[in-house]
C-alpha cells in the first residue's frame, strides 16, 4: 500500500521534481495519466501518476493540469461544466471526462486546505480504480490523502 507522505515531507524520494522548463509536455503525457494530485513541495505542485506506474513532481497546481489537459483534446471546461450541471444536475466535483478518448477522471478531495482558495481535489481515472476501502470513519475521503484515510488501488498498484 502506498500513502502519501504528510505536506511536509515531500518530495518523496526517487520522485522527480520538474521544473517549469523540464516538466513533461501533456502531449507526450496526456493519455497515460492515470492520476494527478494536489500536493505541497516546494509551493504548491501536483504530483502525476502514470499508467507506467512513474510519478512526477509538476510545477504547476492540479487545476492548471486539469485544464492543461482539457485544452490538450480541445475541450472546453465551461462546455464541460455546463454538461455536468445538464445531465448530472451538479456542478461542484465535477468529473473530467474525454469521450473521444474513453477517459474519465473523478475529482475527490485528498487533504484538508490550508486556506481560501486552496485546491484539495485530486483527480483518479475512473477505468484505472480497482479498488477503494475506508481506513478512517471519520475522514472518509479517497485517493492519496494526508491523513491516510483511504486506500486505492489502480492498474495493479496499491496506494
Amino acid at each position: 500500500m502506498f500513502i502519501l507522505p504528510e505536506p511536509n515531507q515531500h518530495p518523496m524520494e526517487n520522485v522527480p521534481v520538474h521544473a517549469e522548463g523540464d516538466a513533461p509536455q501533456m502531449a507526450e503525457i496526456a493519455r497515460r495519466i492515470t492520476a494527478f494530485v494536489p500536493v505541497y513541495c516546494q509551493g504548491n505542485r501536483t504530483l502525476v501518476l502514470l499508467s507506467d506506474g512513474r510519478m512526477f513532481y509538476e510545477p504547476h497546481r492540479a487545476q492548471w493540469v486539469r485544464e492543461s489537459l482539457l485544452r490538450h483534446f480541445a475541450i472546453s471546461q465551461r462546455d464541460l461544466r455546463r454538461a455536468c450541471e445538464e445531465d448530472l444536475n451538479r456542478s461542484l466535483f465535477a468529473p473530467v471526462v474525454i469521450a473521444a478518448e474513453g477517459l474519465a477522471y473523478a475529482q475527490l478531495r485528498v487533504r484538508t486546505p490550508i486556506g481560501r482558495n486552496d485546491g484539495s481535489q485530486g483527480f483518479f481515472r475512473i477505468d484505472a480504480i480497482q479498488g477503494i476501502r475506508a481506513i478512517n470513519r471519520r475522514r472518509p475521503r479517497c485517493g492519496w490523502p494526508t491523513g491516510s484515510s483511504l486506500w486505492c488501488k489502480c492498474l495493479g498498484r496499491e496506494w
